[in-house]
C-alpha cells in the first residue's frame, strides 16, 4: 500500500512513502481518527491531505494529516489522520440559510465557495476546491433546527454530519490530477442524496461474529410553542405531547403519551403548517439508540464489504427481532481480518 502526502496550499505531492500496518476509522460525526505506521519521518505538516492506495490502485482512505509520533520501541513513527470532511471544521456565519429550503446541497456548495474557495483571501483560500450540488433537496428546516448556532454561527463539518444522518445528504471527494509530477490537481466535492437501497444484514450468518446490542432513549416528551406569525403578526402558545408510537398530540390526557424530558421554542413561521414543521423537527431529533455493533470479515462473498458505509440504511436481524437502522461508524485494521461495523 502506499500513501501520498498531499500539501494543504495546492495539492501538490509532498511527499510519499510505502505501509502495511494502519487502522482506519469513518464515523457520522468525523470524531474517530486514524493511523498508519511510517517507515521514516515524512514531509508532512497538521492538515496536509493523507491519500493511501491499496496494491491495486484502489483508494483506500482519504484523511487530513493531525499529528505525528515516533514509536520509541521501533523506527518507526505514527501519523494521525482526521478524516477528510474536517477539512469544514470551522464555525462560519449563518448566511444564505435560505436556499436550504429549495436544495440542501447548494446551501452546503455556497457555504463552502464562500468561505474555502473565495473568501478574498489569498493566503488562506483554497482555490483547489471544487464544490457540486449533484442534487437539489428541499429542506424544511431552519438552519438552527439541524445544527447549534450560537450568535449566528455554526460548525460546517457538524452540519455536513447531521445532514448526512437526517436527510442522507453526502458529501464525496474526488481527486484529480495528483500523480507525481502532476499539475493543476482539483478536489471537486460533490454534495448529493443518496438513494441506495437499504442494505440486508443477517448477524446470524458465519462472515458475521461478536454481535452486541445495547439500549438508551433520551427523548424529548412535552414542548411548549410562542408562535410568532409573520403573516398577521400575532402570537400565540402551543404544546405537543410525544405519545407512545412517536406521533405528536396536542391533547394533554392522552393515554398513550410518554415520560421525558420538557422544552420550549420560539418560532417564527407564516403558517401553522410552517411552524408545526418546527415541531417535528424538534421531537425528530429525540434519541431511540439502539446501537447494534458486529464483526464483518473483510473477504465475505455474502456480504461486500464496501457495500457497508457510513450513512447507509440498513435492516438488521438480530436474535432479538429485525430492525431498521444506519451505519454510524466503521473501523478496519491491517492485524485484522473484519471489519467493526455499528
Amino acid at each position: 500500500m502506499i500513501a501520498y502526502i498531499l500539501d494543504k496550499a495546492n495539492l501538490t505531492i509532498k511527499d510519499f512513502f510505502y505501509f502495511k500496518d494502519f487502522l482506519f476509522c469513518d464515523d457520522l460525526e468525523y470524531a474517530d481518527k486514524s493511523q498508519i505506521v511510517v517507515p521514516r519521518l515524512v514531509n508532512v505538516m497538521d492538515d496536509d491531505f493523507v491519500y493511501c492506495k491499496d496494491d491495486n490502485n484502489n483508494m483506500i482512505f482519504f484523511g487530513v494529516a493531525f499529528d505525528t509520533q515516533t514509536n520509541d520501541r521501533t523506527d518507526n513513527f505514527a501519523l494521525t489522520m482526521r478524516q477528510k470532511e474536517c477539512l469544514f471544521d470551522r464555525f462560519i456565519f449563518a448566511e444564505n440559510t435560505n436556499l436550504i429550503a429549495t436544495s440542501i446541497e447548494s446551501f452546503v456548495v455556497r457555504m463552502i465557495t464562500d468561505n474555502w474557495v473565495t473568501s478574498g483571501d489569498t493566503l488562506m483560500d483554497r482555490a483547489y476546491i471544487n464544490p457540486v450540488a449533484v442534487t437539489n433537496t428541499p429542506v424544511v428546516a431552519s438552519l438552527s433546527n439541524i445544527v447549534n448556532v450560537q450568535d449566528g454561527v455554526f460548525n460546517l463539518k457538524t452540519f455536513l454530519g447531521n445532514i448526512k444522518e437526517r436527510y442522507g445528504i453526502f458529501v464525496d471527494f474526488v481527486l484529480t490530477n495528483t500523480a507525481p509530477g502532476a499539475g493543476g490537481a482539483v478536489l471537486t466535492v460533490n454534495v448529493y442524496k443518496n438513494t441506495a437501497d437499504t442494505v440486508p444484514i443477517d448477524t446470524d450468518v458465519s462472515d458475521i461474529s461478536n454481535t452486541e446490542e445495547t439500549y438508551s432513549v433520551d427523548v424529548l416528551a412535552k414542548l411548549h410553542v410562542k408562535w410568532f406569525n409573520k403573516t398577521n403578526e400575532t402570537t400565540t402558545y402551543h404544546t405537543y405531547y410525544l405519545l407512545a408510537d412517536r406521533s405528536i398530540s396536542t391533547d394533554v390526557d392522552d393515554p398513550d403519551r410518554v415520560d421525558g424530558t420538557i422544552d420550549s421554542i420560539y418560532v417564527e413561521a407564516e403558517s401553522l403548517a410552517e411552524m408545526y414543521d418546527e415541531v417535528i423537527n424538534e421531537f425528530q431529533k429525540n434519541s431511540y439508540e439502539h446501537r447494534i455493533t458486529f464483526y464483518l470479515r473483510e473477504n465475505s462473498q455474502l456480504y461486500l464489504p464496501d457495500d457497508y458505509y457510513v450513512g447507509r440504511k440498513c435492516l438488521v436481524e438480530t436474535k432479538t427481532g429485525v430492525k431498521e437502522s444506519l451505519i454510524t461508524a466503521i473501523e478496519r485494521e491491517s492485524s485484522s481480518g473484519v471489519r467493526k461495523i455499528t
